[in-house]
């Protein structure tokens, strides 16, 4: 990672503000503060080690369909009164394969409060999967996407989405 000279001048600052708001942590603060001042670029991930990579629009756009397309199995199946045979289950993301997925996925789920209707078929309560979970979700998604209203699923359509299998 590489700063410019405004950006560790920022980051100096900010720094100098946390040693004196949090005294028990000075003098960690004051360590990352003459890092960025003295431009130790090897040590800049070390201060950087909880900052994750971005994602992408595109992304985050895939988890929030995954997430409603469950939503909309949920609801559907409620309404018609239909208890699959294949249990409408969100198995959540994997924790070491699709750790960005994971962590938005709590974000929508626990921060922001929404799809909590998924929290009553999910089938861990930090939504750690342990195995991956986006090829089975792609093929769901490309059957969800095929039905003619994806919000008011009907029995068939709901037994579609949930029968496809991973080849």
């Amino acid at each position: 990672m590489e700063l410019s000279k405004p950006e560790r001048w920022i980051l100096s600052n900010q720094y100098r503000i946390l040693e004196k708001s949090y005294p028990k942590n000075k003098k960690e603060f004051a360590q990352c503060r003459k890092i960025i001042e003295n431009g130790y670029v090897l040590e800049y991930d070390n201060i950087s080690m909880y900052i994750d990579d971005e994602m992408s629009v595109g992304e985050c756009k895939r988890v929030l369909d995954i997430l409603s397309m469950h939503s909309a199995l949920y609801l559907s199946a409620q309404k018609l009164r239909y208890k699959p045979k294949e249990k409408i289950i969100f198995r959540g993301f994997d924790g070491n394969n699709e750790p960005k997925q994971l962590g938005y996925a709590r974000f929508y789920l626990d921060d922001l409060q929404r799809f909590l209707e998924i929290k009553k078929i999910t089938q861990s309560k930090d939504y750690n999967s342990h195995f991956p979970t986006s090829t089975l979700y792609g093929m769901m998604l490309d059957e969800w996407d095929k039905c003619e209203n994806k919000y008011d699923l009907t029995k068939v359509e709901i037994d579609r989405i949930l029968n496809v299998h991973v080849k």
